[in-house]
């Protein structure tokens, strides 16, 4: 059986760029949620303020648990604001930071994108689940995948 370490060298440098892009998301966050972007109001009442400044009134706005988990749902029209992003546990009140604020205006980005019919939103939208099924099942196809390879490999210098 053939094993070619350039397949070992591509998974490793894709999830070295994977992990530096999610702790750039997450370093940038952390610095910019400490920064109060001098909105008084709730994370909330601040998306329903820039949702109806845009007419879009028919979008709805809930919470979602986790962690930068903020989402806009093109099927619902819902506009989900992570528990992180809202402030829940934290002794902030309802001050928004900078990075809350910026989150929750580019989730009404998407809002405005969806009203427009934008075709790439449109091709997010089918691609999102694809994706998100994908990274449920990668690791349990790696560790098949290493199974059967060493199950192979066993039987290949048995014979």
């Amino acid at each position: 059986m053939f094993f070619d370490p350039v397949y070992l060298v591509l998974v490793v440098v894709m999830l070295a760029i994977s992990g530096w892009a999610a702790w750039r998301v997450r370093s940038t966050y952390a610095r910019w949620s400490k920064v109060d972007s001098g909105i008084n109001l709730s994370a909330y009442d601040f998306a329903r303020r820039l949702l109806d400044r845009q007419d879009l009134t028919n979008v709805q706005i809930e919470p979602t648990p986790g962690s930068l988990t903020d989402h806009y749902d093109p099927r619902s029209k819902t506009l989900r604001v992570s528990q992180t992003v809202a402030g829940i546990g934290a002794e902030a009140g309802p001050r928004l930071s900078v990075a809350a604020a910026a989150v929750i205006a580019h989730e009404v980005g998407h809002a405005m994108q969806d009203r427009q019919r934008d075709p790439w939103l449109a091709a997010r939208s089918v691609i999102v689940p694809v994706a998100t099924f994908g990274s449920s099942i990668a690791p349990w196809l790696i560790i098949a995948g290493v199974v059967l390879f060493v199950l192979a490999h066993r039987r290949g210098t048995e014979a």
